[in-house]
């Protein structure tokens, strides 16, 4: 009796098993390796994106929304999306916290009062991930980084007059013209810049205002020209740093929304250390044009 052809149906059979379940252990590696390949590269796109937060709400200077970069929350969030949406991320995961540096509480929320030097920016951002084959559940990755803002922030930022310095005791400095028995008459020292003006762009029909200059006028009754210009400005309660100038104007390249105040604060600094009063004046963007309130 001719065994052949059943001993290549047992053949045939053993090797269909065999390949079945090699290809079905092939198969789950492979959807193993694909599945932890998309949570590390989630978990790597969420980290980059709170490192870019961090290095916007770090960086000195203003954006494009006129406040300082530390302050600027819709920004620092945008910042985060930008490698972060890869990974999941939403706005609504990014948190933006302040504190005074390593080891201390946070002390505020985004948008924060004016810092101080050494104050810190924290940014964390919690993503919930779902992988896309394996039954693994809800997965939540979770970064956080924390900078010091690079801000030249005033000792005395906080929206107070500049305080008046005590004239230095060595050496003594030459009275100005006009004073008396060579004692520094801080009185006439005291009066304001005058004439302030704002002037802006507008930005098609948005209704925005663009590109704001500041100007003033030195007040007539120093005794003697100021040494320098100290100027600043606030939009929305965030108060931007001081900033020396030498001459107006004053151009914090800011733009408005429509609607939105702008105050702007100058005073005169002079060779015996004394500064001057303090100019204040705001203006509201109406219509692509600075309208001044008070």
């Amino acid at each position: 009796m001719n065994h052949q052809p059943h001993r290549r149906q047992r053949l045939l059979g053993q090797a269909l098993v065999e390949f079945a379940l090699v290809m079905t252990l092939f198969m789950f590696l492979l959807v193993a390796v694909f599945e932890f390949g998309h949570l590390a590269l989630a978990y790597t796109l969420v980290a980059a994106g709170v490192r870019e937060a961090g290095r916007y709400g770090a960086a000195s200077g203003l954006s494009e929304n006129g406040v300082p970069r530390y302050a600027d929350c819709e920004g620092i969030r945008a910042a985060a999306l930008r490698l972060g949406a890869l990974g999941g991320m939403t706005a609504d995961d990014v948190s933006i916290e302040y504190d005074h540096g390593p080891g201390t509480a946070v002390f505020a929320t985004c948008p924060p009062p004016a810092l101080t030097l050494g104050d810190r920016i924290r940014v964390r951002a919690t993503v919930e991930v779902r992988p896309w084959v394996l039954d693994l559940g809800t997965l939540t990755f979770q970064s956080q980084v924390e900078r010091t803002v690079l801000e030249a922030i005033p000792l005395d930022a906080g929206g107070q007059s500049p305080p008046v310095p005590s004239p230095s005791p060595s050496p003594e400095p030459s009275p100005p013209p006009g004073e008396q028995g060579g004692e520094t008459n801080e009185a006439s020292f005291q009066v304001t810049p005058i004439n302030p003006t704002a002037t802006a762009e507008p930005v098609g029909n948005s209704g925005k205002c663009k590109n704001i200059q500041f100007s003033w006028d030195a007040n007539p009754d120093w005794p003697v020209a100021p040494l320098t210009y100290r100027a600043r400005h606030t939009v929305g309660g965030v108060q931007a740093p001081l900033l020396n100038l030498d001459a107006p104007p004053y151009a914090p390249d800011t733009t408005l929304n429509n609607g939105t105040t702008i105050t702007f604060e100058v005073w005169a600094v002079f060779v015996n250390g004394l500064t001057s009063g303090t100019l204040e004046a705001t203006y509201q963007c109406q219509d692509g044009t600075l309208v001044p309130l008070r």
